[in-house]
């Protein structure tokens, strides 16, 4: 990402280059152009990162904290670096300047961003469909808590764990725990009992663990086998039994561990669920209970992931949007801008869809990321199409000059930040694979958004046509 800005300067700089012999003053006038529209962009992509801060996981608040002044920096090192190097390789170069100076052929944007406005109907009408079916796909998303469907199945941790889940003691727990008065334990007793063999014949619990069967099973270890100079209340016996029969001021309070093999998330709220309703039959009032453990806190985990995912993407949405239209100081700005950054965010969510990407601990931050990068090009592409209006084009020649301009360096910078993000499939873990393949293919629908689906916005809001004809009568 920190790339992008240094590409749009260097090919301002070699178009204008191009048509002046001085360097120094075509160096000048690439920044000064393209230093507005680079500083609202890095200023967007950092609200898009900080937006993650809202959330209550710690590491995606990390993550947005560290990106967010990445990002910022990355723009002060853009400024300062980038043309001192230009500067340094052009100047006094007259091999370099001939070089550059060679007639710019017409960029193959150009004539995509012309020909969708020319089409602006068709265009739109086909767009609107599109989000049509990306909204309704979206509805089907799903959460995903469960950490080992993060890793391959073959991998050494996976089959590690299910050895545990089917073998062993289960990898989750959801404790129940009950109380009653003292002269009702025995009817508290023969419920939990009852409970742990209704939970037990389910097949994602592994074992049920409560104080009758350890109390069985303890019975047929013989004494000698503990440490005899243990005192009494630290007898290995008596510490196991206390986790699951309590007595106090005349109360009875039992507990009843449930352990859980691995499954996916959507099981764990059918079993969490069928545990309430086991438990509200069979434990009879006026005793009460409480489900803890880790699935209820997975659950918890997950309805976080989808809060977040809405907090932080409506706050870097509203945020960066108002800031296009408030660069701009035009309404119609802000709403071209609406659309072409908002496709790619549905087209992503649909995507997860069709390809069963859940809403993980990753890829929950990837609306608001996209939604801070995908803007940058659309501000790049309305800074040169405004700068075209107040030189007296009509929209389609304002538009295939922006293009023509700006063209090179927003496919350039499209195709460089999908293949950094692509990198990250080479990860093992799951959701770093998927933040790495969306954040990529949001770079590509992001770079549609502006070719096809901005010049077909401007055109159909006729953007700055009434600036322009006051300018001119001025």
């Amino acid at each position: 990402l920190s790339l992008s800005g240094g590409i749009h300067i260097t090919s301002r700089f070699q178009s204008l280059l191009a048509e002046t012999d001085l360097p120094r003053a075509a160096l000048h006038d690439a920044l000064k152009e393209v230093l507005s529209p680079l500083f609202v962009s890095n200023v967007t992509t950092a609200v898009g990162f900080a937006s993650l801060m809202t959330s209550d996981m710690q590491p995606v608040v990390d993550f947005g904290q560290f990106a967010a002044l990445g990002i910022l920096l990355s723009f002060v090192f853009t400024i300062t670096i980038v043309p001192g190097i230009l500067s340094r390789l052009h100047g006094g170069s007259r091999l370099s300047h001939e070089l550059t100076t060679s007639p710019e052929p017409c960029h193959w944007t150009a004539g995509i961003g012309r020909a969708a406005a020319s089409r602006r109907i068709w265009v739109l009408a086909s767009v609107g469909i599109i989000s049509v079916v990306c909204i309704l796909l979206l509805t089907k998303i799903r959460p995903e808590s469960n950490v080992l469907k993060f890793f391959p199945d073959d991998s050494k941790i996976s089959r590690d764990c299910r050895f545990i889940a089917e073998k062993l003691t289960g990898l989750y727990t959801i404790e129940l725990d009950a109380s009653t008065e003292s002269r009702n334990a025995s009817a508290l007793l023969k419920q939990i009992e009852h409970l742990g063999k209704v939970l037990a014949a389910r097949p994602e619990v592994a074992k049920v663990i409560h104080y009758q069967n350890i109390a069985t099973a303890l019975d047929a270890i013989p004494r000698p086998a503990f440490v005899p100079a243990a005192v009494t209340s630290q007898n290995p016996l008596n510490l196991m039994l206390m986790k699951y029969r309590h007595s106090e001021d005349g109360r009875l309070s039992l507990r009843a561990s449930i352990l859980v093999r691995a499954m996916s998330s959507t099981d764990f709220y059918t079993l969490m669920d069928f545990a309430e309703q086991q438990a509200q039959q069979i434990i009879a009032h006026p005793a009460t209970y409480t489900l803890t453990g880790v699935v209820p806190l997975l659950n918890s985990a997950q309805h976080s992931l989808v809060h977040t995912q809405i907090q932080s993407f409506a706050m870097a949405a509203s945020t960066v949007l108002i800031l296009i239209g408030l660069s701009f100081r035009s309404v119609k700005a802000f709403i071209a801008a609406l659309l072409p950054n908002l496709l790619p965010i549905l087209s992503l969510f649909a995507i997860m869809v069709l390809l069963d990407i859940p809403l993980d601990a990753a890829t929950v931050m990837i609306a608001s990321v996209a939604i801070g990068i995908a803007d940058d090009d659309t501000i790049h592409f309305l800074s040169c199409f405004r700068r075209e209006k107040r030189a007296g084009r009509d929209t389609l020649a304002a538009i295939h000059n922006s293009f023509q301009n700006a063209g090179r360096a927003i496919t350039f910078t499209s195709v460089v930040s999908a293949s950094g993000f692509a990198i990250l499939l080479l990860a093992e873990f799951r959701p770093i694979q998927y933040f790495g393949l969306l954040a990529g293919l949001t770079m590509i629908t992001g770079w549609m958004g502006d070719v096809f689906v901005l010049p077909a916005c401007v055109a159909s809001l006729s953007l700055w046509n009434g600036r322009v004809r006051r300018e001119q009568t001025q």
